[in-house]
């Protein structure tokens, strides 16, 4: 039976980002490891076991196929890993001068947007407007 405090023990690995909900979500679905491996096009449960334990990093495909499975979103399905890689980006936004300069602008602008009753454009990422005008 799934109790809180076989999740605990099963996720008290060393490894601060090798912890997962893998085996939790799996439980209270009530899947067997066989049913989570032929779903991942594998043949044997090992390496959906080494996924759980933390042991292996499943690939993106992978991974995209288990919330899938699971019907729950990576960040939930990996939580610590999740914000590790926000700190990372938040980081990297803050020491990134005119990205913080933009995210102020494009902030500012969606502010006295909301204030006169209208809503702000989606905004298209530099790249992809270069590679628009560079094409014509």
């Amino acid at each position: 039976m799934f109790t809180a405090k076989k999740a605990m023990e099963h996720n008290s690995s060393d490894h601060k980002l090798s912890q997962n909900k893998l085996w939790i979500a799996r439980k209270q679905a009530r899947y067997l490891q066989k049913w989570v491996a032929t779903m991942l096009g594998q043949r044997v449960p090992a390496m959906v076991s080494a996924y759980e334990r933390g042991t292996k990093t499943p690939s993106f495909e992978t991974a995209i196929k288990l919330e899938l499975v699971y019907q729950t979103p990576l960040s939930e399905l990996f939580p610590n890993l999740y914000s590790e890689l926000a700190r990372d980006v938040e980081k990297a936004r803050r020491n990134h001068a005119p990205i913080l300069k933009r995210d102020e602008e494009v902030s500012v602008a969606r502010t006295n947007l909301a204030k006169v009753g209208l809503r702000a454009p989606a905004v298209a990422s530099p790249m992809l407007r270069r590679s628009t005008t560079d094409s014509c």
